[in-house]
């Protein structure tokens, strides 16, 4: 045992052994009439192994053909299950038929005369375990485990398979697998909500009864599309569509996902809400309805809308979208009202029934009061159930009072209650009714300190931690303190009155009220005058919350941001009063306050609404607050890809913080500003990065100043400067990393992997974006994330794996293809890069197409002009040659224009690809020019590219030799570096190599490779480069050299001898003479000896050999 110390069986216990075939029904079609002889065979041997470890059967719990057995001794359960998957797996079957038998073990300690619902609970929960297995498979609860760990069966043992999330959405449960020498063990993962998709919530309670009702929306979903379960509040339809989500999860591979509507109360946030907890990707001018029909388009998954009838319209727009654009995605809603939506199966969730309606009584009674006992067979008890017209909600409230009444006062207590408001009717009406009066009668019982602490509850639209109830409930409107550790324990009161539910899932307990209950409190609320005070002091206490995160998030992110997620239905709440309020001042400062977070976390398309409409509140206004909402707008631009939205917004702002002498404020706009100049000019973007730097760092702003340096090491990046960029970016790193800024650390590091990758490191490059996209991941901005992912997935692209990019990308891919344009620049130039390394140039040309219409109205930009690039590689390859050329043209005045030069020397070498079959004196022309600008700008794996082009030009003018030699060394250059050819270049540069061994032959051929796989990559250059023609020089010193002389001083220098230089540079001894005697001449040097002190002593002077 792996769990603590294994305990002996010292309590009464009862263990379960529940069974079930897999995949029965294809034995009826593999061999029907041999079938029923093979299932009545594994039922003999099921039972034979019970009776001899002296278990006793009773019947069956959930489908398929299986048997429930009960033990009380836990070692005895499972020996017997270990013979029955034995004797099973040596069976000699009908027709060859094998029957694969799941198996689940679970004990529970007996509890009286009340063991009953403990069995029935324990039972169920056995049936979650055996629904996770595989056939052949034994799997034990810790429970069992523990009690067996030292009595195992001979030549078994357990094996840990950790936690997991069964059907029944309870705790997580630990999982052993018996296994032993004679039983198969490779099987695959558990079958538990671990391995599908979901958010579905976790259940503090069992699932009582039910199975009916179960197996009908099952039976439902199976056949329709759009299911929605109606019935009075309080009737059970959220419990049992969770239920049917849960167990029917494996039927959608891309998910099941919870929509609480329930806690939303504008309309515009019901697809909003679906489309954040789907995880796609909201273009803000398209938003989120058009992201969610597009991007769901061909995946299939259950979308599950909770508590609808408050919303109804938002929710049959949402949902008749999803039906008609998506195929494969099926919805199950909840509502007391149909949504009315064409092709709605529409099913009435019934009451419990009467033994199930005691069972659950008697359950929720007994987490109360553990010693009750004998309820379940208690008359009053069938009462209350009855009185109460089987509601689930109304049962559970009156079981809470257990503790202080007995049944036959609950139930006397109740009857005077209905004799007022019922009247006999037992209509829909009347139950709607019967729970009003249920919950009337709970909070009767009440003492006042509960009822106000309840009431006042109501403002909290989802859920909500201590801290926020004793602000809200603390003071009530005369001025009297309820103080803290009331509240505290009246909340106690409430969860134990199962008026609060409690939620420790995430380490720190968060209370809810259920809708129904919900609605009352807030009636409550209103009778008693106090909404107007409650909601204020609710404004007040996030509005406190919310300009503390703006304070500190600079310094501890990922806990801000997780408090202000965690609280955001409550912000949101809080906005929507604030704003509409006589006075909206509070709301703006609190839609201030959340800029970032919004900006941080994918907020894009709420975040955005709402500072436009603080801003609009006041649109003359010339305060700070004014000043911060701008801020805050320019980044919601920044995120969504805008940089007009950004520029105008920062500006705006900008001039308000001059205008009020606020240098924080001062500071973030201009690095904004240097954000939006990025794209376009980046002289500016440098001088406005570092005038935000100079006013940012003393006003203490270190997210602006580390943002600012960010960008302008992007921008230095982009100039192809790229060791100060380098350097510039890995100071940054340290400081946001230190402080714990994911979207500056992040971003940092991606623009390092640039600067390692353009030093000619690809391996490093690639691990540099991985930890990029990691650290922005803790983000939960798809949008950053994406863009991060598409670098990364380009450089292990160069790196070798295409398939591994590709991998990367698809889901982006999927995601984007049918969204709007202004936000996918990168994404879409990463795809149309991907295509085209991977040969598709159509799928290339579409993708490049889409990003060089980014930001149409500043279009004249870097990406744009990378974006151009790829179509123009594309249109060549497509033979589209003229189309190639003039856009190729465009490209490179584009790239000259704005100062981008590793575009530049793509457009030249494309125009060089272009010319080379009617010109190649001109291409080759070209391709050094290319080359040039890569050696001055120092983008070393693309030295490579041009090499290997000039290669292909030296084989066709019959210099076979300098091309085999350029290959081997640009292979070898490859290796070094981890820089992969692109497959789609491959067979050219296989052609040149078969017709340059054409041309040489075998002997020739392989010299000269071994001569170029011993040159270094910056020899290669050097050999690829000189002879090019002459240029202006002077007539001596060093500037007149050429650079085959300037070479030939560096291998005097090193002390190779004549013949050893003409060997390295493929020369004749006799050129290496003409070479030193010209050099003796322009440097006034008689000999070796001179040249070589003169040499070592200008190096020594200027670190290098002058120019």
């Amino acid at each position: 045992m792996t769990e603590g110390e294994p305990r002996r069986e010292s309590r009464r216990t009862a263990t379960f052994l529940l069974t079930e075939v897999e995949s029965a029904m294809p034995l009826w079609d593999m061999a029907p009439d041999s079938a029923d002889a093979a299932i009545a065979l594994h039922y003999e041997v099921i039972d034979s192994a019970v009776r001899a470890h002296g278990g006793v059967r009773a019947g069956g719990i959930g489908s398929g053909h299986g048997v429930q057995a009960m033990f009380e001794s836990a070692a005895e359960a499972v020996a017997a299950a270990l013979a029955v998957q034995l004797a099973l797996a040596r069976q000699d079957w009908p027709a060859g038929l094998a029957v694969r038998v799941r198996i689940g073990v679970h004990t529970t300690e007996e509890r009286g005369q009340h063991s009953r619902g403990y069995s029935d609970v324990a039972a169920h929960r056995c049936a979650r375990v055996r629904d996770v297995a595989h056939g052949g498979q034994i799997l034990l609860t810790a429970a069992t485990a523990s009690l067996v760990a030292d009595a195992l069966p001979e030549a078994a043992w357990l094996a840990d398979l950790g936690p997991h999330r069964l059907r029944d959405l309870l705790r997580p449960e630990r999982l052993y697998e018996l296994r032993h020498s004679d039983l198969s063990r490779d099987f695959p993962p558990v079958r538990s909500l671990d391995v599908v998709p979901n958010n579905l919530p976790a259940q503090l309670s069992s699932f009582v009864g039910r199975a009916e009702e179960l197996a009908t929306v099952r039976r439902l979903l199976e056949g329709q599309r759009l299911v929605t379960l109606t019935g009075a509040g309080g009737c059970g339809k959220s419990r049992l569509a969770v239920q049917a989500a849960a167990a029917m999860a494996d039927q959608w591979p891309d998910g099941v996902w919870w929509i609480e509507v329930g806690g939303l109360g504008d309309g515009a946030l019901v697809a909003e809400l679906t489309a954040a907890t789907l995880r796609v990707l909201v273009e803000p001018a398209g938003g989120p309805m058009r992201a969610l029909t597009t991007q769901l388009r061909g995946r299939r998954l259950l979308v599950c809308l909770d508590t609808c009838e408050h919303l109804l319209d938002a929710c049959a727009d949402l949902t008749g979208g999803l039906l008609r654009a998506c195929p494969e995605v099926s919805v199950l809603a909840t509502s007391r009202e149909p949504l009315g939506v064409l092709g709605e199966t529409v099913w009435r969730v019934p009451s419990l029934a009467g033994k199930d309606a005691v069972r659950l009584f008697a359950d929720r009674a007994a987490l109360v009061q553990p010693e009750a006992s004998g309820l379940a067979d208690d008359p009053a008890v069938a009462t209350i159930c009855g009185r109460l017209d089987g509601i689930p909600l109304a049962i559970e409230l009156a079981a809470a009072w257990v503790r202080a009444l007995s049944p036959a006062q609950i139930a006397a207590g109740l009857d005077d209650r209905f004799r007022l408001l019922i009247s006999g009717r037992r209509d829909t009406i009347a139950r709607h009714r019967t729970l009003a009066a249920s919950v009337d009668w709970s909070y009767d019982l009440l003492e006042e300190p509960d009822r106000v602490v309840f009431r006042r509850l109501a403002v909290f639209g989802g859920d909500f931690d201590l801290a926020a109830a004793q602000a809200v409930c603390a003071v009530d409107q005369a001025g009297d303190s309820c103080g803290e550790a009331d509240t505290l324990t009246v909340i106690g009161h409430l969860v134990d009155k199962s008026l609060l539910v409690v939620d420790n899932g995430a380490g720190e307990a968060r209370f809810r009220m259920l809708d129904t209950i919900r609605d009352y409190a807030r009636r409550r609320l209103a009778d008693a005058g106090e909404t107007a005070a409650a909601c204020d002091r609710h404004i007040g206490y996030f509005l406190n919350l919310a300009e503390a995160a703006a304070a500190g998030i600079d310094h501890d992110q990922d806990r801000w941001c997780r408090t202000l997620e965690a609280e955001h239905d409550n912000i949101r709440d809080a906005l929507g009063w604030a704003l509409g309020a006589d006075d909206p001042e509070r709301g703006r400062r609190l839609a201030a306050a959340m800029g970032m977070l919004w900006f941080l976390h994918g907020h894009l398309h709420g975040g955005r609404g709402i500072l436009e409409q603080a801003i609009q509140l006041a649109p003359e206004d010339r305060s700070v607050l004014q000043g911060r909402l701008l801020a805050g707008m320019a980044l919601m631009g920044m995120a969504a890809g805008d940089p007009l939205l950004t520029g105008d917004a920062a500006r705006r702002g900008l001039d308000i913080a001059i205008e009020r002498g606020d240098d924080a404020l001062r500071g973030r706009c201009l690095a904004l500003l240097a954000y939006a100049a990025f794209y376009h000019d980046f002289p500016t973007a440098v001088e406005l990065a570092d005038q935000a730097k100079t006013f940012s760092l003393p006003a203490g702003d270190d997210f602006t100043t580390d943002f600012a340096m960010m960008v302008k090491a992007f921008t230095l990046h982009e100039q192809d400067r790229h060791a100060e960029s380098l350097e510039l970016a890995r100071r940054t790193f340290s400081r946001a990393h230190r402080r714990g800024d994911r979207f500056s650390a992040a971003f940092t590091r991606n623009c390092e992997s640039f600067g390692v990758f353009f030093g000619g490191d690809v391996r490093r490059a690639v691990e540099l974006a991985i930890e990029a996209t990691h650290i922005a991941e803790g983000l939960a901005d798809s949008f950053t994330v994406a863009n991060l992912t598409v670098f990364q997935a380009w450089f292990i692209c160069l790196s070798g794996d295409l398939e591994g990019g590709r991998r990367l990308l698809e889901p982006i891919a999927r995601q984007i293809e049918d969204a709007g344009l202004t936000e996918i620049s990168w994404l879409a130039w990463g795809l149309g890069k991907l295509h085209l390394y991977g040969g598709d140039f159509e799928g290339a040309a579409k993708w490049a197409e889409r990003g060089g219409r980014f930001a149409v109205p500043t279009s004249d930009n870097r990406v744009a002009c990378m974006a151009q690039l790829v179509e123009v590689a594309a249109a060549r390859r497509l033979g589209q040659r003229d189309q190639a050329r003039a856009r190729a043209e465009r490209a490179a005045a584009l790239a000259r224009a704005i100062g981008a030069y590793y575009p530049l020397a793509d457009a030249l070498e494309e125009l060089a690809h272009l010319a080379a079959a009617d010109d190649p004196a001109r291409a080759e022309d070209l391709h050094h020019e290319a080359l040039a600008i890569r050696l001055e700008h120092k983008l070393r794996p693309f030295y490579v590219d041009s090499l290997e082009a000039l290669a292909a030009l030296a084989a066709r003018s019959q210099r076979s030799d300098k091309a085999v030699r350029l290959l081997a060394a640009c292979e070898a250059a490859r290796e070094e570096m981890g820089y992969a050819r692109a497959p789609v270049n491959q067979p050219a540069v296989d052609e040149t190599l078969a017709a340059a061994l054409d041309a040489l032959g075998g002997d020739a051929f392989a010299t000269a490779k071994d001569e170029g796989s011993a040159l270094s990559l910056d020899t290669a250059v050097e050999y690829a480069t000189r002879a090019r023609g002459a240029r202006a020089r002077p007539s001596s010193g060093w500037a007149s050299l050429t650079p085959a002389e300037r070479q030939v001083v560096r291998l005097v220098t090193d002390g190779l001898t004549n013949p050893e230089i003409a060997k390295r540079l493929f020369v004749t001894r006799a050129t290496v003479k003409t070479h030193l005697s010209h050099i003796f001449a322009k440097l006034d040097v008689t000999n070796r000896t001179e040249l070589t002190g003169l040499a070592s002593r200008a190096t020594r002077d200027q670190g290098s050999m002058p120019d």
